[in-house]
């Protein structure tokens, strides 16, 4: 079954090369790839025009100002012989068979919709005279779910998959999907794949998760980035309006935290509590990371051993700023459900989205 593998990008000129290159080895000669630059100002476009040129198989659709979702929505239009839709983002980098592991639950019929594992690109880091990659800590912080969640499937990776787990940076789903769901919403600027994996859900999809198909992501400078993603993804769910469940699973924790510090203006005692409730909740982060840590590959020989031996005095404190960003997250999105006069414009987008059986659109 051809293949599309989707694209959107935006000023990447920093390792686009690799990661085209990458997509190049692994797409079959039938297969597209299609970048779509969302304005990029830097040398993004020079480097699509010159990867279309020398390789049939590679387009570039410039749309300045477009969301992910919409970016999507252009590559998968023009892709209209592909059966399967396969998504990276730029700034991404496919491990090798990242696509045929993908495609393989799809084209045996086993799944609709399959996602795969994420962890950060090595950033090597000289700490207290220790060769210690960053990279591995940072990624068991932000991506340890799927990881963990290994050993809940079946050896094949189908099964008992949790479609939280779901996200648009590695993931592949067959075409019919997509036209099932109208496409993404093209409004949001985060939170358009979280609703198309939720329409998808609701039209009977089944979900696999493959293990063998891995992406690594490339981060950004200093540490604020892994603290603004924790802030990020908390927030973008109440965006989103997710479903009650998952707002409250997600959320609980930071909300009591919430509830305990605003107490504390009217009863001073309760900022001790909320002291202790938030090392509590960071203590329970940490292992969580440290469990998957312990789980990955992490390089090998002294690197290894040194980066296993640096997160654990690293690691509460990186869970210490995650947790506080969540949290802050948390105020905001409980601040949007009640006071944002966007909120009902929102909600009426989003309801018309899920509910909706035509085509995408931007409009209310």
């Amino acid at each position: 079954m051809r293949a599309a593998i989707v694209v959107p990008v935006k000023n990447e000129a920093r390792g686009l090369r690799a990661l085209a290159e990458a997509l190049c080895v692994q797409a079959r000669p039938e297969d597209r790839i299609v970048f779509v630059d969302a304005g990029s100002d830097d040398a993004t476009p020079d480097i699509l025009r010159a990867l279309a040129a020398a390789d049939p198989r590679v387009t570039l659709i410039e749309a300045p100002g477009a969301m992910p979702g919409r970016g999507r929505n252009l590559a998968v239009a023009l892709a209209a012989d592909a059966g399967i839709i396969a998504q990276i983002d730029g700034g991404n980098l496919p491990s090798p068979g990242w696509l045929e592991a993908l495609r393989r639950p799809l084209e045996e019929g086993r799944a609709d919709y399959v996602t795969g594992a994420v962890e950060v690109m090595p950033v090597p880091a000289r700490i207290f005279g220790r060769d210690v990659d960053m990279g591995a800590i940072y990624g068991a912080s932000l991506f340890r779910g799927p990881v963990l969640r290994v050993g809940e499937l079946d050896p094949e990776g189908l099964g008992r998959t949790s479609k939280a787990a779901a996200g648009g940076a590695g993931v592949a789903y067959l075409r019919r999907m997509w036209e099932a769901a109208g496409g993404f919403p093209e409004w949001p600027r985060f939170g358009a794949d979280p609703l198309f994996v939720q329409k998808i859900s609701r039209s009977g999809g089944r979900f696999a998760f493959a293990p063998g198909a891995r992406i690594s992501w490339q981060l950004g400078p200093g540490l604020w980035r892994i603290v603004e993603r924790h802030f990020r993804h908390q927030f973008s769910r109440f965006r989103a309006f997710a479903p009650w469940p998952v707002l409250v699973r997600r959320s609980l924790p930071a909300s009591v935290l919430a509830a305990l510090t605003c107490a504390g203006l009217l009863q001073p005692w309760f900022f001790a509590v909320a002291g202790l409730a938030f090392l509590a909740e960071a203590a329970r982060q940490s292992r969580k990371t440290l469990r998957a840590l312990a789980a990955r590959p992490v390089g090998a020989g002294d690197q290894a051993r040194d980066t296993r031996l640096a997160a654990r005095f690293l690691v509460p404190g990186i869970e210490a700023l995650a947790f506080a960003a969540r949290v802050a997250a948390t105020g905001r999105g409980l601040a949007y459900l009640a006071l944002s006069p966007q909120k009902r414009r929102q909600a009426r987008r989003v309801a018309a989205y899920l509910e909706g059986s035509g085509p995408c659109s931007t409009a209310d």
